[in-house]
């Protein structure tokens, strides 16, 4: 029976946790899209037209974020050959900060 009691109580918890991290990963695309419309960072399309990454090349992942004050993006991408690479971009100025193979 207590077991069954300490089960009741931790659903509610859990359910609440799934919550707040679902609420704190899901809205980068809102974040960026705010910042952009208040002209603090380029949109997407226009840092991908900058890095010209390639018309084989295939978007796996992007994430926006803000990190010591600087506005990033993180993309993850595909080439023609197989390779996967995950880029650090600075929103502002569109600036490769970091590129490495996974």
């Amino acid at each position: 029976m207590r077991k069954l009691t300490i089960l009741l109580l931790l659903i509610p918890m859990l359910v609440a946790t799934g919550h707040l991290l679902a609420d704190s990963q899901g809205d980068d695309h809102e974040r960026a899209y705010q910042a952009h419309q208040e002209d603090r960072i380029l949109s997407l399309e226009e840092i991908l037209g900058k890095l010209n990454l390639g018309p084989d090349t295939r978007l796996l992942e992007v994430e926006h974020e803000q990190e010591h004050g600087r506005y990033i993006y993180e993309l993850e991408y595909l080439t023609n050959d197989g390779d996967i690479y995950e880029l650090e971009v600075d929103a502002v100025t569109g600036r490769v900060l970091k590129q490495e193979r996974e």
